[in-house]
């Protein structure tokens, strides 16, 4: 088991792909431990975690992640892979206030298996869920099927010239698919949409 001190961590990460998946990361140990992570240029202090864009990875959906010294480095082609990287960290560590310990040595390269691992999901009015749901609790959503491997949403949009708006939705439906699909680009997950063909 290894230890870390989230009071004393730092986040290292140097191009904009690079400080997005640390800000990321930040948000995630600052709701879990009320610690809010510093985000340098360096990753020579100890504890760190240091994100790092490396094209040579063979997809967007694969990471490396790397451990010595309490520092731990996460690699991938870019925001999708470090997201990935991260989260496979997250759910392997125990958290105590602010003293996690690492349950198993997590260096290694990863791939998933299948190609396509999405999740559908639909503003309508037809679940008792999402079609109350706000912008930031959509992001929230993209961001835990993302921390679980998905790296696709589908949605399933209203039929055309039949609006099926409720009291509950907050949004014009016509306005919020384009708006939810450039919140999941953000993130590199993929959109899909799913429509019925009734004609």
């Amino acid at each position: 088991n290894m230890f870390f001190d989230f009071s004393s961590l730092s986040v290292a990460a140097k191009s904009l792909t690079e400080k997005k998946a640390a800000e990321l990361f930040a948000e995630e140990i600052a709701l879990r431990t009320s610690v809010r992570p510093e985000i340098t240029e360096s990753g020579s202090l100890s504890p760190c975690v240091c994100f790092t864009e490396n094209k040579s990875i063979e997809d967007k959906d694969s990471f490396v992640l790397s451990l010595e010294n309490n520092i731990l480095t996460v690699e991938a082609q870019g925001i999708r892979g470090l997201i990935y990287g991260y989260s496979y960290f997250l759910r392997k560590i125990r958290i105590k206030g602010t003293l996690i310990t690492l349950i198993k040595d997590i260096s290694g390269s990863y791939s998933p298996d299948k190609k396509i691992r999405g999740h559908q999901l639909g503003y309508r009015p037809l679940n008792n869920t999402y079609d109350k749901w706000s912008y930031e609790q959509y992001r929230r959503y993209y961001l835990d099927i993302m921390y679980f491997g998905s790296n696709m949403c589908e949605h399933m949009p209203y039929p055309k010239g039949s609006s099926g708006k409720n009291e509950l939705m907050l949004y014009n439906e016509e306005e919020f698919l384009p708006n939810v699909t450039a919140m999941a680009d953000e993130l590199d997950l993929d959109v899909s949409v799913w429509y019925p063909n009734s004609e």
